[in-house]
């Protein structure tokens, strides 16, 4: 390569707003690759303060002449570009880089990411395009999304595609004083006037119209001045609405202020009532500025809140809400106080620059070859000799995979584990290895090949007992350190920093025991793996008090369903696993932990991803061990028992009499059994459709023949263990973790 691999971003774009400041932070960030900002400019200045900003900040920048007619020549301009700077990834920011830049970029041969900024729906123009940009989201190797609630609202088809690169907003040095002062020099108010600001572009989905009505529907003589700083397209109608509401002396339009960050501190609240919105920078940056705000909901505003909430909620479009919380705040200077801080503090933690420096490097590291990432590259620890941060507040953690016939899988577990961002003297990984001797399919040997190029780092024991519960056990025996965390062998993890994320969660929750999401993923050539993992989250294909498949949802849990992640301590209060289980081990030591009355904190951050069987053989194999395992928890523990669990067993033992009868019985029998049997088919038929509507139409055409199997699968193996219950004699003994700790460390 004769020159360094570039990252172009592309952005088309009429001023410099948050999402532009966004991308500028993007382009600073020294991840060993050279990264550049291509601008459209087009008519009336279009993207020349968005390239005069570029360059002020040394950001190596092209310019893109298009608009209309002319976009075709900014194409070709762009192709030459991709050649001329070596461009290895294109990056696209808005409806129209994304169809040029991938346009350009498949023409190229090179990847493209598009980031998800949200659609504004501005005029029948811009949602014109911004509807062929929704059809054509399949179109990009790689989606890039500002929150975990943006990823869970796409198609499941395409989540396998995302990754999320939150905005970043730095905690600013303010002088709040200072600010305050200029902010009442500027518009003339007295020095102790009460000041709620409001900042964005003047167009139908920012909402403003519902700012007006609550403000119209506040108490008499409630005190407050309302700045609206911003411009556009409906600033004269919201001028006129102020008019005729009678509010006009209490509002103050402003127009574009570009130096409203400088103002922001001088505010005493902060109001955004954003009726379309993804991850809205006005908000991150009231927060970190120490403003206490009110938002609505729109977008990922709550997750943005986190729980307890940092910012005041109030539900898109509901003025009476906000009037309701406006008139809450406004006299109260305590409850504002408390509230900054939460905010300040909630940025601090979730939205820093480095955990956006840190999923940007994850998203070149997935795009671009290992060869264009010379300095950015995660190194593996022992392998560069470039440590990771030590971090002494972080727990010491075990993560255990318990594995048997798992090669196809484990070497890129293996290598997203040790590239985590984790300090390196504070995590092992022990591969529990079940398939070790005849008809091993090559995982001891790719296991122990790990073992001797990580010593220390990684360690490989034998699993006599063969079974997961086995293996989890002779983890848990052999762990060195304060915590325990399983990742089964046929997973995928999101991130670099996903285990610093799940043990900060346990952390900052006081937790013993972490739940997580284990939603199914799968690759887009296996038709059936695809079509498996649709309906596996659909609740005619697991358990509807299940929480594996909700990637946003946090709280304290029940641990029985997903919990995953626990204090060592726990294991030498409880015991270990039943190694007689071959299926629900995990579900049974959960339901031991929630016996003994330990709560599980549900951390979405600490997400897993499985990979789902590829065929129908395949997953009713699978079910028939979880049906299976699902008797034998309730014969062991009565308290576990639920009807819900006996359907699949109930309907296979009614299937053959209902069909029988709807053959050969009397017309007293056969009209029940036709209906019991239409009662199912129509059950079929809806989940068909939603999986068809949600993931396409082909999936859900095969969703009826998913959901029979898991249901066939799961009621054979319930009669099986009820008529031949088959408990298995203990297994060997697992090696004593001192001698593993000799022998392979």
């Amino acid at each position: 390569m004769n020159s360094p691999v570039t990252v172009l971003h592309l952005r088309a774009s009429n001023f410099v707003g948050g999402p532009e400041r966004q991308i500028l932070r993007l382009l600073h960030y020294d991840l060993g690759v050279r990264q550049m900002l291509g601008v459209f400019t087009g008519s009336g200045g279009e993207g020349q303060d968005l390239l005069d900003a570029a360059r002020a900040s040394g950001v190596p920048v092209a310019a893109l002449a298009g608009g209309g007619r002319r976009d075709l020549a900014a194409g070709a301009q762009l192709r030459r570009l991709l050649h001329e700077e070596n461009i290895g990834l294109v990056c696209t920011h808005g409806y129209r880089a994304d169809l040029l830049g991938s346009w350009a970029a498949r023409a190229a041969g090179i990847p493209a990411a598009w980031f998800l900024r949200g659609y504004t729906g501005e005029d029948r123009k811009v949602r014109a395009y911004e509807t062929l940009d929704r059809l054509l989201l399949g179109w990009p190797r790689h989606l890039v999304c500002l929150s975990r609630t943006q990823v869970e609202q796409l198609p499941a088809r395409l989540r396998s595609r995302a990754l999320t690169v939150p905005n970043a907003i730095p905690i600013p040095e303010v002088d709040r004083a200072a600010a305050r002062a200029a902010l009442r020099a500027r518009f003339g108010w007295a020095e102790d006037a009460l000041i709620v600001g409001a900042a964005g572009r003047l167009s139908p989905e920012k909402g403003a119209s519902f700012l007006l009505q609550a403000v119209a529907q506040l108490p008499s003589g409630l005190p407050g001045h309302f700045l609206i700083a911003g411009d556009g397209v409906l600033r004269a109608a919201l001028e006129a609405e102020a008019q005729r509401l009678g509010i006009a002396r209490r509002l103050t339009f402003a127009g574009f202020c570009p130096d409203w960050p400088a103002l922001l501190p001088g505010c005493d609240l902060f109001v955004n009532p954003s009726l379309r919105e993804q991850a809205p920078n006005v908000v991150l940056e009231a927060m970190a500025a120490g403003v206490a705000v009110v938002a609505t909901t729109a977008g990922a505003v709550a997750e943005i809140a986190g729980s307890p909430p940092a910012l005041a909620l109030v539900e898109c479009g509901d003025s009476r809400g906000m009037a309701d919380a406006l008139a809450r705040l406004l006299p109260d200077a305590a409850a504002r106080r408390d509230l900054a801080q939460r905010g300040a503090e909630r940025v601090r933690q979730a939205y820093s620059p480095e955990h956006q420096r840190r999923q940007l490097q994850e998203l070149y590291r997935r795009a671009l070859p290992a060869a264009h990432l010379p300095a950015a590259a995660p190194s593996r620890p022992g392998q560069s000799g470039r440590p990771l941060p030590d971090d002494a507040a972080l727990p010491t953690v075990s993560v255990v995979l318990p594995v048997r016939h798992e090669a196809t899988h484990l070497g890129a577990l293996l290598d997203q584990l040790l590239e985590q961002d984790y300090p390196a003297g504070r995590c092992e990984i022990l591969v529990a290895d079940g398939g070790a001797g005849a008809g091993d399919d090559g995982t001891t040997r790719l296991a122990q090949e790990y073992a001797g190029r990580f010593p220390g780092r990684v360690r490989w024991i034998p699993n006599p007992g063969r079974r997961s519960s086995a293996g989890r056990n002779c983890g848990a025996r052999a762990a060195r350190f304060d915590w325990v965390v399983f990742v089964d062998g046929h997973c995928r993890l999101p991130g670099r920093d996903w285990l610093r994320a799940s043990m900060t969660a346990a952390a900052a929750r006081g937790a013993m025991c972490l739940s997580r999401p284990q939603p199914l993923t799968m690759e887009a050539a296996h038709f059936w793996q695809s079509a498996i993992a649709h309906a596996r989250a659909h609740r005619l294909g697991h358990g509807s008090d299940s929480t594996i498949f909700n990637t946003s949802a946090a709280g304290w849990v029940n641990p029985s369903s997903s919990g995953a992640v626990y204090h060592r301590s726990l294991f030498e209060r409880l015991g270990g696993y039943d190694e007689s289980f071959d299926a629900c081990e995990d579900v049974e030591f959960n339901h031991r932990l929630a016996q003994a009355g330990v709560q599980a904190w549900l951390a979405p951050e600490a997400v897993v991803y499985y990979a789902a069987r590829r065929t129908l053989s395949g997953l009713f194999r699978q079910m028939l061990r979880y049906g299976r395992g699902r008797v034998r928890l309730s014969r062991k523990h009565h308290d576990a028992f639920t009807w819900a669990q006996c359907l699949p067993a109930i309907w296979l033992a009614g299937l053959l009499p209902a069909a029988a009868a709807l053959l050969w019985a009397g017309s007293w029998l056969r009209w029940p059994a036709a209906s019991l049997l239409a009662l199912y088919a129509l059950a079929l038929l809806a989940g068909a459709v939603a999986v068809g509507r949600r993931h396409g139409w082909r999936y859900g055409a095969a969703a009826p023949a998913v959901f029979l199997t898991i249901h066939a699968g799961l009621g054979a193996g319930c009669w099986r263990e009820v008529l031949a219950p088959h408990w298995a004699p203990a297994p060997e003994a697992c090696p004593a973790p001192d001698s593993l700790s000799r022998s392979n460390s």
